[in-house]
């Protein structure tokens, strides 16, 4: 690896990194996730006045995990969770429906994914993030799940005997029907 390494974060739609003299790009979820399909429910449920975009954390993890690999360097990040409202008001996002089990699932197959996909050296996955209070997420322990979510992310890195990556799966409907199993 070069001295320097720039890494673009795709937090936008835009082109290949090298066009911004970057070396590769790392996704930055629930950034660019915005199609109808991932919608878990309309805002309006939770009453008048207020806005936000609510995304199944189950269907946002299937398919950040079985997306196609860019061209270029690609690192994936996965996320604990994710509720942006108290900062952005009406035009938040929230993932809803995260568990330490969906998230273990997400880093398990985003890991997998990275070896496989990634040369030596470069097989890196980020976590978004440790303590991003004003996201709503953290890994530190907390009141709702305690350890669990640091503990999640230890035994993803392990592929426990009959695990079966959501890669082998024929197509979208038999990977979601897999991760209901989670």
């Amino acid at each position: 690896m070069p001295a320097s390494y720039i890494v673009k974060a795709d937090t936008r739609e835009s082109g290949p990194p090298q066009e911004f003299g970057a070396d590769a790009s790392v996704e930055f979820p629930p950034h660019r996730l915005h199609a109808e399909s991932l919608l878990d429910r309309r805002s309006r449920a939770f009453g008048r006045g207020f806005s936000c975009t609510v995304l199944s954390y189950r269907k946002a993890a299937v398919y950040l995990a079985t997306a196609a690999e860019p061209a270029h360097t690609h690192f994936r990040t996965v996320v604990p969770g994710w509720d942006n409202t108290a900062r952005r008001q009406n035009d938040g996002t929230i993932l809803m429906g995260s568990s330490p089990d969906l998230y273990r699932a997400w880093l398990r197959e985003t890991i997998f994914r990275a070896e496989r996909m990634l040369s030596p050296g470069r097989r890196l996955v980020f976590i978004n993030a440790w303590n991003e209070w004003a996201e709503g997420v953290d890994l530190e322990p907390d009141q709702p799940h305690g350890r669990a979510m640091l503990e999640a992310t230890l035994a993803a890195r392990f592929m426990p005997k009959g695990w079966v990556p959501l890669a082998v799966y024929e197509n979208e409907r038999a990977r979601a029907r897999a991760w209901y199993e989670v």
